[in-house]
This record gives structure tokens, C-alpha cells and sequence, in this order.
């Protein structure tokens, strides 16, 4: 089967003043429909502007990225943002949920820019809230939720569309452990139940072995990949 993202001799430098900063320097992945991957390393490794290139935010400096038999390199910005409007999940670490707007508004954001009417919006969005057990906290706004409903309105938010691909950038980077393993399962659950490819970026090793592999980046290049057999483990 063809792997539904496929990641050719990737690179990316930046310039800062004089000096060329080689970000990543020669990336090659493949990653299946319906894989969770953890993606590793320290601060400076690579790991964000991969996810960043991957999700189509940054363009690569070489290389190529294939998602589906879409060469996002070659993609006009116009009809990039359009690919990641239709295919595309992205969850922040920082939840990044507009301040006036409630929880049920934030949700349905995509399915705004998608031309979805009003109506339709509303039940697709009272739906994903009650599967992430919002469905007492739709109308509420982020100052009025805790760090763990803001997520959860994060990930209803990326799932609404149902994207072939969820990319996931820290989301449990400011959450306690209690609520880490909570934001993990229904993830990992709702991932599974679309049959969606879940990338994700972690420092946290507990977390980046909940995933079926992990890729662990240093200095821009993949130095080690680990696979997880859970059902071993269980």
C-alpha cells in the first residue's frame, strides 16, 4: 500500500546575518493512513519545522513532501491553504482559541472558511463537543475553561472537518499528567475511529511511546526510529 505522507531528502536552512542554519538536512519518512507517530528530539533538533513543513505552514528549502498524490512544494499558496482547509488537523500547544468567541463558535471555524451553513455548523459542532465531553462547556469562552477544556475545544476544532491528517504540536505540553493521559486517549480514540494519521511532536517520552513509532531528530537528521507493539503491552 502507498504510504499516505512520503517525505523526500527534506531540508530547510535559514539565514541569520551572515550564517546559514541548517534547520533539517536530509529528511526521508513514510508514513501509512492511520499511523500515530511521535516526532522527538531536543530544543533545535528539527522537530517543529518539520511538523510546520509537513502540515504545508513552511516551504522547504529541498526535498519534497507527498500527501496523498499532492506534492505540497508545488502547490500554489492559494490552493495550499485550500489543502490544509480539506485534509489538514493542526492542534497547538497553546490551544489558540479566539478570546470572544465560545467554545461551540471556535469549533466550527473551519466549517465557516468551508462555506458551511449555520445550521449544519451548529449540529456537526454540538456533536464533536459532546465526543470530546464538552456538551456542558459549548457556550463558554476560553478565559472560562480550564488548560484541559481548551484543549479539548482545540481538538474538536482540528476533527470537525474529519482531515486525513492530524498534526499535533505539543498539545500536552502545558497540561498535568491527569489531564495529558486524558487529551492522549481521545486522540489517540478519535484518530483511530476516522482512520486518521496522527503526527505528533513531544518532548515528553511517556507520551511519545503511546505512539505505534517514534522518530527521534538530532542536529536536523532522524537518528533513531522506535516501534511500539501495545497490544503486547496490554
Amino acid at each position: 500500500m502507498e504510504p499516505l505522507v512520503k517525505i523526500k531528502d527534506l531540508k530547510k536552512y535559514y539565514r541569520v546575518g551572515d550564517e546559514r542554519i541548517e534547520a533539517l538536512r536530509g529528511i526521508n519518512l513514510d508514513i501509512p493512513q492511520g499511523e500515530f507517530i511521535s516526532i522527538v528530539g531536543t530544543s533545535g533538533s528539527g522537530k517543529s519545522t518539520l511538523l510546520n513543513i509537513m502540515s504545508g505552514l513552511e516551504r522547504p528549502t529541498k526535498g519534497e513532501i507527498i500527501i496523498g498524490k499532492a506534492s505540497l512544494n508545488k502547490i500554489k499558496e492559494k490552493r495550499l491553504s485550500d489543502f490544509r482547509r480539506d485534509n489538514i488537523g493542526f492542534i497547538f500547544q497553546s490551544y489558540n482559541l479566539l478570546a470572544p468567541l465560545t467554545a461551540l463558535e471556535n469549533t466550527v471555524l473551519p466549517l465557516i472558511f468551508r462555506g458551511i451553513g449555520k445550521k449544519e455548523r451548529e449540529i456537526r459542532g454540538k456533536e464533536i463537543l459532546k465526543i470530546v465531553g464538552l456538551e456542558d462547556r459549548m457556550h463558554n469562552r476560553p478565559n472560562q475553561m480550564s488548560g484541559g477544556q481548551q484543549q479539548r475545544v482545540s481538538i474538536a476544532r482540528a476533527l470537525i472537518n474529519n482531515p486525513k491528517i492530524i498534526f499535533a504540536d505539543e498539545p500536552t505540553g502545558n497540561l498535568d499528567s491527569k489531564t495529558t493521559e486524558e487529551i492522549l486517549e481521545l486522540l489517540i480514540k478519535s484518530a483511530k475511529e476516522n482512520n486518521s494519521t496522527l503526527v505528533m511532536v513531544t518532548h515528553d517520552p511517556v507520551v511519545a511511546a503511546r505512539a505505534d513509532r517514534s522518530i527521534h531528530l538530532k542536529d536536523g537528521l532522524i537518528i533513531k526510529e522506535e516501534i511500539f507493539n501495545h497490544e503486547e503491552s496490554n
